[in-house]
């Protein structure tokens, strides 16, 4: 009989302060606040909570996935020193959930039954900077994350689903301002099929993808997506 694994998953990356709770039946619960300048103080809380409410203890935690940016530099930070300190030791082993991607499998699952063939997640970094990664329609990714400025980016909403937190700013199309905000549910999804594939990251390595400061080139030429 396959042993039944839980994990552990936190989302910090942008309003979201969350965590939820997964096994191999799926998802147990998941605990969220929305707003700002409230991860420092509410997060453990949370984490107890859910953990409490469910009857279980960080001994019996498999693994705790984190998302790991890009995004809020004040959340991310925030978010991963909780993990650490949950991780103390790689017992339980930590997983670090790459931001976009999970935003990519939320909008594959909630809108896969809607017509298009690429999901770009959008994240706002600097000013008028954006993070963005293009994923098919499974969220399997077909680039690398990329910069780039909002008013360079181009987009065929058509064929394309764009969600995050920045979707609103590239498009004036509001039916695109899809998942603006990430739930902890998918962090611990994508973190599952991570724990189940062996990719694993060090605490003492791990440091989040943080959105920092981007000076873009003068090359003016249309990211045409």
């Amino acid at each position: 009989m396959e042993k039944n694994t839980r994990i552990l998953a936190i989302e910090t990356s942008g309003s979201t302060c969350g965590a939820a709770l997964i096994d191999n039946s799926g998802l147990l619960g998941e605990y969220n606040l929305y707003g700002s300048n409230l991860h420092d103080r509410l997060l453990s809380e949370n984490i107890r909570r859910l953990l409490g409410d469910l009857s279980f203890d960080v001994k019996d935690i498999d693994a705790v996935a984190v998302s790991a940016g890009p995004g809020s530099f004040t959340g991310l930070r925030i978010g991963a020193a909780v993990a650490k300190g949950l991780c103390f030791g790689d017992n339980p082993p930590l997983i670090a959930v790459p931001t976009l991607s999970a935003l990519a499998l939320a909008a594959s699952q909630s809108y896969g039954k809607f017509e298009f063939y690429k999901i770009l997640p959008v994240i706002p970094a600097y000013k008028d900077i954006i993070y963005y990664q293009e994923f098919d329609k499974a969220a399997k990714p077909k680039s690398e994350i990329q910069t780039g400025t909002i008013s360079e980016f181009a987009v065929d909403s058509g064929n394309t689903l764009l969600c995050g937190p920045g979707a609103g700013l590239v498009s004036d199309d509001s039916s695109v301002e899809v998942l603006n905000t990430l739930s902890p549910a998918y962090i611990a999804t994508l973190g599952m099929q991570m724990f189940r594939e062996g990719k694993l990251t060090s605490t003492t390595d791990f440091t989040p993808h943080y959105v920092q400061e981007f000076e873009p080139k003068t090359n003016r030429k249309k990211l045409n997506i």
